[in-house]
């Protein structure tokens, strides 16, 4: 069986490189973008299996742009999506997709620094 292809879509190349080695090394194929226009670019090409995508990225909120975009998709909106945001941390402001799903329809959320493990779990839940 192939591994599962997840597209990292981040500006942080130090975290990318991480959760890189944390998904190899369970078995995922990994593929990185640093921003939400490569990240479309490369979806729309390798069809991931999932999405780890950053809130914050060239602009304060263009990964919430990016997430609208991939589910109105006709193609990639049914890719699950986990977000992973320092947001919360920064601003106290948090997210929920029971809540908040209607105004940005991701699966989960993940606060920044990502915990391996739970990232795992919430992966393997997706898939």
């Amino acid at each position: 069986m192939n591994p599962a292809p997840i597209l990292i879509i981040d500006d942080d190349l130090e975290l990318a490189e991480t959760l890189k080695t944390v998904l190899v090394s369970s078995g995922y194929e990994v593929l990185f973008a640093p921003d939400s226009d490569e990240g479309m670019e490369l979806a729309r090409r390798e069809k991931p299996d999932l999405i780890l995508l950053d809130v914050m990225m060239r602009t304060r909120g263009e990964g919430l742009s990016a997430a609208r975009s991939f589910k109105d998709d006709p193609d990639l909106g049914g890719i699950p999506i986990i977000m992973m945001t320092s947001v919360e941390k920064e601003t106290g402001f948090s997210f929920e997709p029971e809540t908040d799903g209607d105004y940005l329809p991701v699966d989960t959320f993940l606060s920044k620094p990502v915990d391996p493990a739970r990232l795992l779990r919430e992966i393997e839940n997706l898939l």
